[in-house]
C-alpha cells in the first residue's frame, strides 16, 4: 500500500503507511529498508539514514543495509562513513555497483589509486557496461595513466554507441556520451550529445550537472554556472560539485564559490 501511494505521488500517505507496517512487525528490517528507499526517494536523506541505522541493527548480515548506508553518507557528502559501509558490504556480498560506489566515494576523497582499483573490480564484473567502462576511464584519467584513460574512453564510447542502438532516446547514456567526449577533448560532440539528452529528458538532475561539466571542460563556464545552478535546485549535492575535479576550473570565477556558498547554506 505504501509503495503505492508512493508511486502516486502521495508521499504523506506512504510514509504513514511504511510506519504501520513497523508498528506490526517491528522485527522484520525489510520494513524499515523500505521506509529508507522511500525517505532517501523523497531527499530526505538524515531520515533515510536513521531507518537504514535500524536495518542494520535488525539484519547485521544483509548487504541491503550496509550499501544503503553507505549510500546515504555519500549523498550527504560524508564520504569518509560510506567507505566503511561499503566495505562491509562487500565482505558480505560483493557486487559490480558496491565496487563502483567504493570507487566513487576513493575518488572523491582523492584516493585516485584506491578509487582505480574498485572500478577495475567493477569492470571485471560487469564488463559490457558503458557507465562503469566510463568510471575506469575517469579513475584513469585523474590518477594520471592518460593510455589507459584513452583507450577506456573508447571502449565506454563504443559500449554507449551500441546501447543507443537498443535506445535511441536513452537520455543517460547520451548524456554519458557527452561526458566521453568532452574528457578526450571532443568539446563539440560533446555539446551536441548533452543537448540532445536535454532535449529528451529536460528536468534530469544528472544530466543537469553533466551539463555543467561538459560547458566547464569546454570552457562555458558562465553556461556551467546556470547548468549547475539548476541541478543544486534540483537537490543536486553540493559537497560532490565541490569537490568534483572537473569543476576544478571554475574555483577562480567568483559566481561559483557564491553559488556554492548559497546552496550549503540551504542545506537540509
Amino acid at each position: 500500500l505504501a509503495n503505492a501511494y508512493l508511486a502516486a505521488g502521495q508521499k504523506d500517505e506512504a510514509l504513514q503507511a511504511y510506519q504501520q507496517a513497523i508498528a506490526v512487525n517491528p522485527y522484520y528490517w525489510l520494513n524499515y529498508n523500505q521506509l529508507g528507499s522511500a525517505y532517501f526517494q523523497l531527499g530526505q536523506n538524515q531520515k533515510a539514514l536513521e531507518a537504514w541505522n535500524h536495518v542494520v541493527q535488525l539484519a547485521p548480515d544483509a548487504v541491503a543495509g550496509h550499501e544503503n548506508l553507505g549510500i546515504a553518507y555519500f549523498q550527504m557528502g560524508n564520504w569518509n562513513n560510506s567507505v566503511p559501509e561499503f566495505e562491509k558490504a562487500l565482505t558480505i556480498t560483493p557486487s559490480e555497483s558496491l565496487y563502483s560506489n567504493l570507487g566513487t566515494a576513493y575518488f572523491y576523497l582523492g584516493r585516485r589509486q584506491d578509487a582505480v582499483k574498485m572500478f577495475e573490480k567493477s569492470v571485471e564484473l560487469n564488463p559490457n557496461d558503458q557507465s562503469d567502462v566510463g568510471n575506469l576511464a575517469d579513475g584513469y584519467r585523474w590518477a594520471g595513466d592518460k593510455e589507459k584513460a584513452k583507450s577506456s574512453y573508447e571502449r565506454a564510447i563504443a559500449l554507449a554507441y551500441k546501447a543507443l542502438q537498443v535506445n535511441p532516446r536513452d537520455a543517460s547514456t547520451l548524456g554519458n556520451l557527452a561526458a566521453y567526449y568532452a574528457k578526450t577533448g571532443d568539446s563539440k560532440r560533446g555539446l551536441d550529445f548533452i543537448r540532445r539528452a536535454r532535449d529528451i529528458n529536460p528536468n534530469d538532475t544528472e544530466l543537469l550537472y553533466q551539463e555543467a561539466v561538459v560547458n566547464t571542460i569546454a570552457g562555458r563556464q558562465a553556461d556551467a554556472l546556470k547548468a549547475l545552478r539548476q541541478a543544486f535546485q534540483n537537490g543536486y549535492p553540493v559537497a560532490q560539485a565541490k569537490n568534483d575535479p572537473e569543476l576544478k576550473p571554475l574555483e577562480m570565477n567568483p559566481d561559483f564559490g557564491s553559488l556554492l556558498a548559497e546552496f550549503s547554506s540551504k542545506k537540509g
